[in-house]
């Protein structure tokens, strides 16, 4: 086993000391299909604007770049994003965007440094190295810190900047886990008035409301129903039959979701009276237990609860049986989940109380009232509010063991994909591939470029698993659950995109092909470990490859977005206004973009520059094909983001302290790979003074991890005074702005719904066009006539334009 191990891996070296042919292969398919991908755009923006330039349908999202864009000459749209300003960035992006742009900038820099370097690298490589070796490969061998504290110091003065605006974001925080004295509105109120006098303006502790959320979506997808079947019927003239799952047997559409609708909307109503007076009722025993002076605050409070409910107690209690339909909705188990929720947000005056209550430690139990800067009302995550800290504790192990085992069990594909590049170890294995190869030369070729054609693809569905976890760890946020994915993305990129393809390609076959006595001497490792990182440069410029005339041509076409949109215009029904406008099994048309989602890119730019850092002096020409790959990606996703992608402006760039502190690490590691190719090469000086590198860096960071994260955390206390000694002539204008927006959506949902039948007549096709005259309730001998059995005897009559004056005069109404 030993001597075919070693068979092995003297094929695959052979293999990897002629890199030339698998990256020219890459270059002439993957940089072809860029070519056309761009020339094809370049025809697409002027025939196809809706589909390119999303961001002007709509007056909210245009800007002034896209328009600009639009009328720009063949690629005079490129020099336009290239030099569209931070500010503007920022103004119409937000800051997760320009971050995530000024990070591909920052590799853009390291690598043109390298680029630098190997002016000088090459000639020292190349004939420093025997003539029958592969031209390529002759050029291989086996200060940067400026950067990351430099862009942290721009990230610091663009997150004061942020926290400065005048929103709800900047003025609200959210406590997490109240003791059960302060789980209602009026005893986090009186308790934060102790503390700030005069400041708070509006607190919203969170409720209990599962049954509600589930009425409320049901009543969504029922109306939904409803209209549908209208539109259905006012189109074809015929009643539309389906089927009562409570009975059985098939009913009338229409008046099975009336009357599911109506039972919903009087359900949604008692509901919503059933948790007015459960808070009446924790504030009532509070009270109780209260003192003399807390007494005539809690008065009050038991006065506004009382005056909140939406029914009387009489109605309430006089329907206290539902029906089937209902209950079915409903957990059984309501006392188990309690009334209140121990979170709550708290809206204040000034931003110099806002960010004095996130700065002090409100309790010396360290499990209670945890205060953190709120983020955009819609992007808080409603099931994680109110959770302990002990349970997002134990779901973030669980997280972290789950993320683990499954990088860990990445590993056999991933092996398997990386094999394909050693495509001489393969023939060894397998004779008939041999034999294949030599019959067709070209599928040798093939099989070297499905290799990191296969790895693109796969690290493509991390995200997916990935983010199911992040969000389960209780995050209260969206941004805070795209920081988490973020950190998860990183350590696959690493492990599974950069380590193990090395490990998978090299290490492990000459571990297992060597003797004993070698896997216990620290040189020959370090020596395998060298060697190793050098023969895989071309493997991963060929990934670059792939990435760049494939995945980049995706994004810029905009290829998977239209396949689901034609996917969306062929299947989705759209025969209401609302269905034309709603998402369909996650599709939509082109008219909705979604946004950005700037953290989910960072990691494969990461990888990038993982691979520049390393490489930078192990094998220099990979330099040249990042910058290209770095430089279109720059261009293409300003594109994306100002004129395709809706607004993100209230994000804050949570990812950035997380992305630092891996850039770090990417410059420690590349400089200890660095030491270790010199320390095999027996060159004792640069080996000595490489070794220095890492500890120079790591000093670097604690000099910067002393100093800067907390003043990126927080805004400092003097800037907000000043701040708000400017708003206070206008505290008028700014109580107006500092809307109450931190409230459960279901909690807004106290109105009955009812269909849209106005609707019905605004297709955008006249042919499609729906007269439907206003609701009229069934009359008891109208349901004998629309009954099942005589529904195909008295058909409805199409609507059409010339008998609507006629329909309009009847008494009877039409359509219910």
């Amino acid at each position: 086993m030993a001597d075919a191990a070693a068979s092995v891996t003297e094929k695959a070296a052979v293999e990897d000391l002629t890199p030339s042919s698998t990256i020219l292969d890459g270059m002439r398919v993957y940089y072809v299909i860029g070519a056309l991908g761009w020339m094809a755009f370049e025809v697409g923006r002027v025939k196809l604007q809706s589909a390119y330039y999303c961001r002007e349908n709509k007056l909210e999202t245009t800007n002034e770049t896209v328009s600009r864009c639009r009328d720009a000459k063949v690629f005079g749209w490129i020099k336009l994003l290239l030099f569209t300003s931070d500010d503007d960035i920022l103004e119409h992006c937000g800051m997760d965007t320009l971050f995530f742009l000024r990070f591909l900038r920052l590799c853009e820099k390291v690598t043109a440094v390298g680029i630098l370097c190997s002016i000088v690298n090459f000639p020292i490589y190349y004939y420093a190295q025997s003539d029958s070796l592969d031209a390529l490969y002759m050029m291989t061998l086996s200060h940067s810190r400026y950067g990351p504290y430099v862009e942290y110091e721009e990230y610091i003065r663009r997150r004061h900047e942020f926290m400065s605006r005048k929103h709800s974001q900047q003025y609200t925080v959210v406590l997490n886990g109240l003791p059960p004295n302060l789980c209602t509105q009026q005893t986090l109120r009186n308790y934060l008035e102790l503390l700030f006098p005069k400041s708070v303006l509006y607190v919203y502790v969170a409720l209990e409301c599962r049954d509600l959320e589930k009425l409320v979506a049901e009543r969504v997808k029922v109306r939904n129903k409803l209209e549908h079947v209208l539109a259905q019927c006012a189109k074809t003239g015929e009643r539309v039959l389906t089927k009562d799952y409570l009975l059985g047997e098939k009913a009338d559409a229409v008046e099975l979701f009336e009357n599911q609708l109506k039972q919903l909307n009087a359900a949604v109503e008692k509901e919503m009276d059933s948790i007015s007076r459960n808070q009446a009722t924790v504030a009532r025993q509070l009270l109780e237990s209260s003192t003399d002076d807390e007494r005539r605050g809690f008065d009050q409070n038991l006065d506004s609860a009382r005056s909140i409910n939406f029914a009387k107690v009489e109605d309430l209690d006089g329907d206290a049986l539902e029906s089937k339909y209902i209950r079915g909705l409903k957990r059984q188990d309501k006392k188990k989940l309690g009334i209140m929720r121990a979170a709550g947000f708290v809206t204040f005056r000034s931003l110099k109380v806002a960010q004095s209550c996130t700065q002090i430690l409100q309790s010396a139990d360290p499990t209670q009232i945890q205060v953190e800067p709120a983020d955009r009302a819609d992007h808080v995550v409603w099931p994680n509010i109110g959770l302990s800290k002990n349970i997002k504790d134990t779901w973030f192990m669980i997280s972290m063991a789950l993320s683990t085992a499954i990088i860990l069990l990445w590993t056999l594909p991933t092996g398997i994909v990386v094999s394909f590049a050693k495509v001489d170890s393969l023939e060894n294995q397998w004779p008939w591939l041999a034999e294949m190869i030599e019959d067709y030369p070209w599928a040798q070729s093939l099989l070297e470029q499905v290799s990191p054609l296969m790895l693109s693809i796969m690290t493509a569905l991390a995200p997916i698993i990935f983010s199911i976890l992040s969000e389960r760890e209780g995050h209260a946020f969206a941004s805070q659950v795209n920081a988490s994915l973020l950190n998860k993305l990183v350590v696959y990129q690493i492990y599974v995109t950069f380590l193990l393809p090395i490990i998978g390609g090299t290490i492990i076959d000459a571990v297992i092909g060597s003797d004993g006595s070698k896997l216990t001497d620290v040189s020959s490792i370090l020596k395998i470990v060298s060697d190793s990182v050098a023969v895989q440069s071309s493997f991963f410029i060929t990934y670059l490859l792939v990435k760049t005339g494939l995945n980049l041509t995706l994004v810029l076409l905009r290829v998977v977005p239209i396949v689901k949109a034609a996917i969306y215009q062929s299947f989705a029904p759209k025969l209401t206004p609302r269905e034309r406008s709603s998402a369909w099994f996650g599709l939509n048309s082109l008219d909705y973009p979604e946004d950005f989602g700037a953290s989910d890119l960072v990691s494969d730019y990461y990888l990038v520059l993982m691979l520049v850092l390393v490489f930078c002096a192990i094998a220099p020409i990979l330099n040249y094909f990042a910058i290209v790959y770095l430089l279109l990606s720059d261009v293409v996703y300003r594109w994306a983001a100002l004129c395709v992608h809706d607004p993100s402006t209230q994000t804050s760039g949570m990812f950035f302290p997380s992305l630092y502190r891996f850039v770090i690490g990417a410059l420690m590691f590349a400089q200890i790979i660095m030491a270790s190719v010199l320390a095999t090469k027996q060159v004792a000086l640069p080996a000595t003074l490489s070794i220095i590198l890492p500890f120079v860096t790591l000093a670097f960071h604690l000099f910067v991890s002393s100093r800067y994260p907390k003043i990126a955390r927080n805004l400092p206390l003097d800037q907000a005074v000043m701040i708000d000694s400017r708003r206070s002539r206008q505290m008028e204008d700014l109580e107006r702005v500092l809307e109450a927006m931190y409230v459960q959506p279901a909690m807004l949902e106290c109105k009955p719904l009812e269909p849209d039948y106005q609707g019905l007549t605004s297709h955008p096709f006249p042919e499609n066009q729906l007269a439907s005259p206003p609701f009229v309730e069934f009359r008891s001998q109208d349901k004998q006539s629309y009954s099942s059995k005589n529904i195909h005897e008295t058909p409805y009559k199409r609507m059409e334009s010339d008998d609507q004056q006629q329909r309009h005069h009847e008494s009877e109404g039409g359509l219910v």
